[in-house]
């Protein structure tokens, strides 16, 4: 049949002893176990009683002892109701931490997209102001041009007429 291995804790909690109880001992040699990809592993076959050592005789205190032992299975089993209760809201709060933390990340990204943008429809402005400004300019210009371009053709069109004035009265006292 195959042996058993338990970890630590499990053997702490079989025993009724702390873990650091049952690291102390295998570093002193009094329990055997084997290290295992980082963690220790005890035969579940090995000593019913890691106590053992430490037990008084008989004759000294046996009923302290047992109280003394229930005392602790009792605290031992509410500090692990207490523990796992502590787990538990140690996992939410981790949750929630890591919800918020997303939640600013996105909070973040949303604000330097939009600072982002709001740059971007500044220079638009920017430029199209410019664009007005340049345009304008060559508005006034055209503007101009035609005004003189206008003047221009009034003044061909009175000469024109001066002309043809002139070409009537030559015609006139030639006959």
């Amino acid at each position: 049949m195959a042996e058993q291995w338990l970890s630590i804790v499990e053997y702490a909690r079989k025993f009724a002893i702390s873990d650091m109880t049952v690291r102390r001992r295998i570093k002193n040699g009094k329990i055997k176990a084997i290290l295992k990809e980082g963690k220790y592993y005890i035969p579940s076959s090995g000593r019913s009683d890691p106590l053992d050592e430490e037990k008084p005789s008989p004759s000294v205190f046996p009923v302290e002892l047992n109280e003394k032992r229930r005392e602790f299975n009792g605290a031992s089993q509410r500090s692990e109701s207490r523990w796992s209760e502590l787990s538990h809201t140690n996992s939410l709060n981790q949750v929630n931490r890591s919800k918020t933390i997303d939640n600013d990340r996105i909070a973040l990204a949303s604000n330097q997209m939009m600072e982002m943008c709001e740059k971007l429809v500044e220079a638009e402005k920017e430029k199209t102001r410019l664009l007005e400004i340049k345009y304008r300019e060559e508005i006034k210009s055209l503007e101009t041009k035609v005004q003189s371009t206008e003047l221009l053709l009034k003044n061909a069109l009175q000469q024109s007429e001066d002309l043809q004035v002139l070409v009537k009265l030559f015609e006139n006292q030639s006959y």
